[in-house]
């Protein structure tokens, strides 16, 4: 069998790896850790974010949501970080593993947990939570970096903003339902890619002939609001009438907006539905789009291919 075709979509998340020699280590120290830390936040400085990572002395784990030609960026990565050891750390180059495309709603939350599970099962430390070099603290809420971009993956580990972190404990407490190796190698015959064959085939036909996104006529309003629920693992009752929680009115923006994009209802049809004040549903709409314009259009690409299944209500139940 030859070797697997690399997927090259900008907007998708993709794994990455780096691994050490034989009787070797890619970070030795304290410092080590550190450089190794700048190094990796800067592949958010450019057109790419970094979703979560995991350090350890011999490896390098990291989930990055490409803006194109990633592997380019991924090639100048370790060069930094030797400059930045230059002196005290004699590290041989260093190249990392071809990016694996992951699936977000199918594969993305269990490759974060698996991840961030690495340091207890590699036998570095007894919990990830004393664990310092790895995204776990930024997802359960006692640190915080900017250059690390994971409202997209931890909304659909929880369906509660304000109670995001808990349930995102709550969630990775399970342990790992995914093998280190099915990460690195993928599911797909031929493609480094972890997803269905269906999500594979669809962001492909859509990322070569820019197709135009249009769904059946026959979705209506509810048929938004179950695939809505299925992305963020929520409740009808999260979205419908008047919310407290900015998470809740993130939900009722997405709504309005698929809605709208693919004229299934208007502004006012959809406040109807949901029991919301449509001034006030057009404020939502307007701050999350200018939050998370990417986020809103890998949603838009996943509607369609759902919505173009025999059932959305089976898909989303």
């Amino acid at each position: 069998m030859g070797p697997k075709k690399i997927l090259n979509i900008p907007g998708q998340y993709y794994y990455t790896w780096l691994q050490a020699e034989p009787n070797s280590r890619l970070c030795s120290n304290h410092v080590d850790f550190l450089k190794a830390l700048e190094s990796i936040s800067s592949i958010s400085s450019g057109k790419h974010s970094l979703a979560a990572y995991v350090l350890l002395p011999d490896s390098w784990h990291l989930i990055i949501r490409s803006g194109g030609n990633l592997g380019v960026s991924l090639d100048g990565l370790f060069s930094k970080y030797r400059k930045l050891v230059e002196g005290h750390a004699d590290l041989m180059p260093h190249h990392f593993a071809e990016p694996v495309l992951l699936e977000p709603s199918l594969f993305l939350p269990n490759a974060v947990k698996l991840l961030h599970w690495l340091p207890v099962t590699k036998g570095q430390v007894a919990s990830m939570d004393i664990y310092p070099w790895s995204s776990h603290h930024q997802y359960a809420g006692s640190d915080q970096q900017a250059w690390l971009e994971i409202d997209e993956i931890i909304d659909q580990m929880a369906n509660h903003r304000a109670k995001r972190h808990r349930r995102y404990l709550q969630y990775i407490s399970a342990g790992p339902s995914l093998d280190l190796s099915d990460l690195q190698k993928g599911n797909i015959d031929g493609y480094m890619a972890l997803a269905s064959q269906k999500y594979l085939d669809f962001i492909q036909k859509t990322d070569s002939q820019d197709a135009e996104i249009k769904p059946s006529s026959a979705l209506k309003t509810k048929d938004v609001i179950d695939f809505v629920c299925h992305e963020y693992k929520c409740a009808e009752q999260d979205i419908t009438g008047n919310v407290h929680h900015r998470f809740n009115a993130k939900l009722q923006a997405t709504v309005v907006w698929l809605a709208n994009e693919f004229e299934i209802a208007s502004y006012n049809e959809v406040a109807i539905y949901l029991g919301v004040d449509p001034d006030i549903l057009q404020y939502n709409l307007r701050g999350y789009s200018r939050q998370s314009p990417q986020m809103l259009d890998n949603l838009k690409k996943r509607f369609q291919l759902i919505s173009n299944t025999p059932s959305l209500k089976k898909a989303s139940s």
